[in-house]
Parts: C-alpha cells; sequence; structure tokens
C-alpha cells in the first residue's frame, strides 16, 4: 500500500493534481503514525476538477502496472 501511494503522490505531484488521505489512512497516520495493521484498502478523496485534470493526462499519468478502474475502461 505505501508503494502504492508514492507512486500516486509522484504521478499527482508531476501532473499537478491534488488529492488527500481519508479513512483508516487519515485515522493510522495520526493515531499510530503510520497505516493501521489491520486497514487492507488505499482512501483518497479527489475534487472533480483534480480527477478532470487526471483523466487530461490519462495515457501520460496510467500505465500497464498502473491502472485507472472506471466505467469507461472497465464496463459493467
Amino acid at each position: 500500500l505505501l508503494k502504492m501511494m508514492l507512486e500516486l503522490d509522484d504521478r499527482c505531484t508531476r501532473f499537478g493534481i491534488d488529492f488527500s488521505i481519508g479513512g483508516g489512512n487519515a485515522l493510522g497516520a495520526v493515531r499510530n503514525g503510520g497505516f493501521l495493521p489491520w486497514d487492507d484498502d488505499v482512501d483518497i478523496y479527489i475534487t472533480r476538477d483534480n480527477f478532470e485534470k487526471m483523466l487530461a493526462v490519462r495515457d501520460e499519468f496510467f500505465s500497464d502496472d498502473f491502472i485507472l478502474v472506471d466505467y469507461k475502461s472497465h464496463p459493467g
């Protein structure tokens, strides 16, 4: 999870896209100084404007090992 979050942060920084963490990630960061041991997902929040920025650079932002699963790329 940490590797994935660092990769997301790197790509968002490169393209000027803002996001924040929430849920168990935010709780773990504040209370435990890291991930909660039982938390097995990543909770990120991104505004519609920033999501649109991400989609505008979709081909450069995503790769074979870092994909976006959405209704266009994975219908149904």
